[in-house]
């Protein structure tokens, strides 16, 4: 009687039902392992990236806690001198096709060339600045 059970169609049934729930449960157990696994590779690339911007990040305090780097930023940011030094400034005047006067003058030309139609459509309807 027991080897009948065991070559019976509904243990067989019984047997793929249970073969079949095993395989399911084991393939989501490898998907959840190969998340898990992607998701700390992840991390850990961050990490690294994170721990790269701290060294730089320190590095950088390191440089603007110097005493070079805080001079120099001092004398470009307040016009500092060191005693005994003398400091130039070159005044640069801009050029003259820029100038108002300049600007004036052409668009007085302008005008002259103009004719009277041509002066009222400009008044009327041009932008003015």
């Amino acid at each position: 009687m027991r080897n009948k059970f065991l070559t019976s169609p509904f243990f067989i049934f019984l047997l793929v039902l249970v073969l079949i729930w095993l395989t399911v449960a084991l393939g989501r157990e490898l998907y959840n392992r190969y998340q898990i696994h992607k998701r700390i590779v992840q991390l850990e690339k961050e990490i690294e990236k994170i721990e790269e911007e701290n060294q730089s990040l320190s590095q950088m305090i390191e440089q603007f806690n110097s005493p070079e780097w805080l001079e120099k930023d001092a004398r470009l940011k307040f016009n500092l001198a060191k005693e005994g030094e003398k400091v130039v400034i070159i005044h640069q005047p801009a050029p003259e096709s820029f100038t108002d006067e300049n600007l004036k003058k052409e668009e007085q030309l302008q005008l002259k060339n103009m004719s009277n139609p041509e002066k009222w459509w400009k008044f009327f309807f041009s932008k003015s600045d």
